[in-house]
C-alpha cells in the first residue's frame, strides 16, 4: 500500500467538469503568495488560519481578516498535515511517523509523539474534545490522547479522516485503493477484508465508520464500499448527517449494475453509510461554514461552487481563475465567517494563483448570525461581492477546524534543533483605497502607494518574480517575468518602480470590470530610444479599446475604427528621453469614446475605441524590439477622482 496522490489524481482532473448548475459569476480579493501548504488549521474565533510549508520547515501565520501575513514560525521539522483542539496545534511531520504538539498561538514545542510504522498522512479531531487521530499512507489508524500525549495503533483502517463533529465520538475514515489492489483487509469485517469496485471508470474509494469505547479503542460500526471514484478528500456535514467524498470521477453505480451517478459527490447516512442520502455537486475538496447553512467545493482551483449542505441543492459558483493548480490543499471559511480562503498554486507565470481572500456579500440575516457567535464583524462585503443568501443554522460555539488534504510524505525528519523566536508584532490591517479609487500600485516597498513596512508589496531589485501582492482593487497580482524588475531607481513615487525590457506582455486586471466612464493614470519615463504601447482591454487582444503608445519621440494615440489594421496614428506630445511623465487617459466604454493627456496637455481631442468591448479590465504595456520603459504609480479611478 502507498500513498494515494498518484497520478490518477492528475489525469482525472481533465474529467473533473468546470460546469456548475450556474454559470459561474467572476469573484475576486486580495491575493498573497504561498508555496504549497502541507496542511493548516483555523482558530475557533474564525480568524487565523495556521498554514505549514514543509520545505521550509515554517508555520506561516494569517489574520484572515486584516488578509495579511502575521508572522513565520520556525520549527525543527518539515511541517506537513495539521489538526488544532483547544491551544494545542498537532503537526505530523513529513516523511516521518511522528505527530508534534504545539503551542496553537505561538508555535513553541509542547510534545512530541513517535507513533512508529509509515509517516503521518493526515490528522483530524474534533475542536474541543475527545482523540486526536493520524493516519498513514499504509492505511494505519492512530488514536493519541490529548490528555497523557501518547499515540496508540488502533484496529482501524484509512487514509482520509473526519471526526463527527457533534459529538467527537465518531470517526470516519476513507481509503482510495491504488491501482495493483483488489482487496484491502479490514478488522471486524466478515471475512476480513473489503473488496474493491473496479470497472472501466476506475477503483472505488471507501468509507468506513467507527465509534469510539472508553479505553480508546476504534469499533467498526458501519462500511460503504462505492463511496467514489478517485477519491481526494472525505468530509462530514456539521449537523453529523451525512458524509462525502470529493472525486475526480464522481459517484457511479457498481461495477456489477446499477443506474444513476456521474460527476457529482454522492452523500450517505452517518447513522447507516450503507444508505445513500443525495449528492451534491463535484469538487476536489469542501468546506463548511461554521455558522450558516452553507458549504463550498473547490472544483480545480478555478471556481469555488456554494450548496446547501442539508438539501446538497448547489447555490452560485464563481470563477477565481481561467487555469489554476488543482490540487486540493486548502479551502476553508475564515474572517469570522466573512470570507472564503483557497490555495490555488504557486506558479509564478500566473497572476491568479494563490491564496485567496474571497469575501462573501451576506444577508443582513446572516451578518446577525455571524455577530451572535463571534461578535462585531469585519466591514461588510462592497455591494459588487457575490450574494449568499443562505439562512443561518443553529447558534452555539463556533465549530473548530475541519479536517484538511495534505500531501504525501516521503521525505524523513531532520533532527531536533533550538526551540522557535518569538513572534513579530502583527501588522495593522491594510488600508481601504482611497476616496474615488478603484486599483492603484506604486510598485513600492516601504514608502509610497501600498507600501508597508511589514509586508512589502514588491521586493526591489528583483526580477522574475511577482509583485502587488496584497494590494486592494486588483484580480491577482504583476506575473513573474525575466523582462520586468522592480527597480529602486530612478522613481517618480515612493521608493520603487517597474523597469520592462523587450520582449514582454505585462499584464494585471482590476477588480471590477468598467463598463462606464472611468480614467486610467499611470506615470512613465522613456529611456534613450526606448518605447512602449499600452493598451485598457477587456480580457485580450481583440477587446482593446484605448490604445496609445511612445515612438520616434513622442506620445501618439490610435484613433480605432473597429477593425485589427484601420484607425489613425495621432500625435498628442512630444516625448523627451529620461523625464518622468504623466500620463492621463480619460474613457467612456459606454460610448466607445476616450482622450490623452500628457502632464499639461489638456487633452481635449476625442479618440475611438480600436475594437469594440463591452467592459474595461486590464491594463497591458507592450516592449519589443530595442524598446524599454520605466512605469510607475499606476491609478485606475474614478471619472471625478482627483489628480
Amino acid at each position: 500500500m502507498r500513498p494515494l496522490l498518484t497520478a490518477a489524481f492528475f489525469a482525472v482532473l481533465l474529467a473533473l467538469p468546470a460546469a456548475t448548475a450556474e454559470p459561474p459569476e467572476p469573484i475576486t480579493g486580495t491575493l498573497l503568495p504561498l508555496a504549497p501548504p502541507g496542511g493548516w488549521a483555523i482558530t475557533a474565533d474564525g480568524t487565523t488560519l495556521v498554514v505549514s510549508q514543509p520545505e521550509k520547515g515554517e508555520l506561516v501565520y494569517f489574520d484572515t481578516v486584516a488578509e495579511r501575513e502575521v508572522k513565520r514560525v520556525t520549527v525543527d521539522f518539515k511541517p506537513g498535515p495539521m489538526a488544532l483542539q483547544g491551544d494545542a496545534l498537532y503537526v505530523g511531520a513529513k516523511g516521518a511517523s511522528v505527530v508534534h504538539v504545539l503551542d496553537a498561538k505561538t508555535g513553541k514545542p509542547r510534545k512530541e509523539i513517535e507513533l512508529g510504522g509509515e509517516a503521518v498522512a493526515h490528522l483530524a479531531c474534533h475542536p474541543t474534545k475527545g482523540p486526536v487521530y493520524a493516519s498513514s499512507a499504509t492505511y494505519q489508524v492512530f488514536s493519541i490522547d490529548p490528555a497523557t500525549v501518547k499515540g496508540t495503533k488502533t484496529k482501524a483502517v484509512g487514509y482520509f479522516l473526519a471526526v463527527d463533529p457533534t459529538d467527537g465520538g465518531t470517526l470516519f475514515t476513507g481509503v482510495q485503493p491504488p491501482l495493483d489492489e483488489t482487496e484491502v483487509f479490514v478488522q471486524d469485517l466478515p471475512g476480513g477484508k473489503i473488496r474493491v469496485f473496479v470497472d472501466t471508470w476506475g477503483r472505488r474509494a471507501f468509507v468506513l465508520k467507527y465509534t469510539a469505547d472508553v479505553k480508546g479503542g476504534l469499533k467498526l460500526a458501519s462500511a460503504q464500499p462505492n463511496a467514489a471514484v478517485n477519491a481526494y478528500s472525505l468530509a462530514v456535514t456539521p449537523d453529523g448527517k451525512k458524509v462525502m467524498m470529493t472525486s475526480g470521477g464522481g459517484w457511479r453505480p457498481p461495477a456489477g449494475g446499477g443506474t444513476g451517478g456521474g460527476y457529482v459527490c454522492a452523500a450517505f447516512n452517518t447513522d447507516r453509510l450503507e444508505s445513500r442520502v443525495g449528492e451534491a455537486p463535484s469538487g476536489t475538496n469542501m468546506a463548511f461554514h461554521p455558522v450558516l447553512n452553507l458549504g463550498v467545493l473547490n472544483q480545480n482551483g478555478r471556481v469555488l461552487q456554494l450548496f446547501n449542505p442539508k438539501s446538497l441543492v448547489a447555490g452560485k459558483a464563481f470563477e477565481v481563475a481561467k487555469g489554476a493548480d488543482a490540487r486540493p490543499l486548502l479551502v476553508t471559511f475564515a474572517a469570522k465567517g466573512t470570507k472564503i480562503v483557497l490555495w490555488n498554486g504557486d506558479n509564478p507565470q500566473n497572476p491568479l494563483e494563490g491564496l485567496h481572500f474571497l469575501p462573501l456579500a451576506l444577508t443582513a440575516a446572516d451578518r446577525a448570525a455571524l455577530e451572535k457567535a463571534y461578535g462585531k464583524l469585519p466591514p461588510a462585503a462592497p455591494p459588487k461581492a457575490p450574494a449568499v443568501a443562505v439562512a443561518p443554522k443553529s447558534q452555539g460555539t463556533p465549530k473548530g477546524p475541519r479536517p484538511p488534504v495534505t500531501p504525501k510524505t516521503p521525505t524523513p525528519t531532520p533532527p531536533p534543533t533550538p526551540e522557535p523566536p518569538a513572534p513579530k508584532t502583527p501588522p495593522e490591517p491594510a488600508a481601504p483605497l482611497p476616496p474615488g479609487v478603484i486599483a492603484e500600485t506604486g510598485f513600492n516597498g516601504s514608502k509610497g502607494i501600498n507600501a508597508s513596512d511589514t509586508n512589502p508589496p514588491y521586493p526591489l531589485g528583483k526580477s522574475n518574480t511577482r509583485g502587488g501582492a496584497g494590494e486592494r482593487g486588483w484580480r491577482g497580482v504583476w506575473p513573474a517575468s525575466e523582462r520586468a524588475t522592480f527597480v529602486k531607481e530612478p522613481v517618480a513615487e515612493g521608493d520603487g518602480a517597474l523597469f520592462l525590457t523587450p520582449t514582454v506582455n505585462y499584464i494585471r486586471a482590476w477588480a471590477k470590470p468598467q463598463k462606464g466612464p472611468f480614467v486610467a493614470e499611470v506615470k512613465v519615463r522613456c529611456p534613450e530610444d526606448g518605447g512602449v504601447a499600452c493598451y485598457l482591454q477587456e480580457d485580450g487582444h481583440y477587446g482593446t479599446g484605448p490604445f496609445w503608445r511612445i515612438t520616434d519621440g513622442h506620445f501618439r494615440a490610435l484613433d480605432g475604427n473597429g477593425s485589427e489594421s484601420g484607425g489613425t496614428w495621432v500625435k498628442v506630445a512630444p516625448c523627451e528621453p529620461d523625464k518622468w511623465y504623466t500620463v492621463r487617459v480619460t474613457c467612456d466604454a459606454t460610448k466607445q469614446k476616450w482622450t490623452m493627456a500628457v502632464d499639461d496637455t489638456k487633452g481635449e481631442k476625442e479618440f475611438r475605441f480600436r475594437f469594440s468591448p463591452k467592459a474595461l479590465n486590464q491594463i497591458n504595456f507592450l516592449v519589443e524590439g530595442k524598446e524599454s520603459i520605466y512605469l510607475d504609480a499606476i491609478r485606475i479611478l474614478e471619472p471625478d477622482a482627483k489628480k
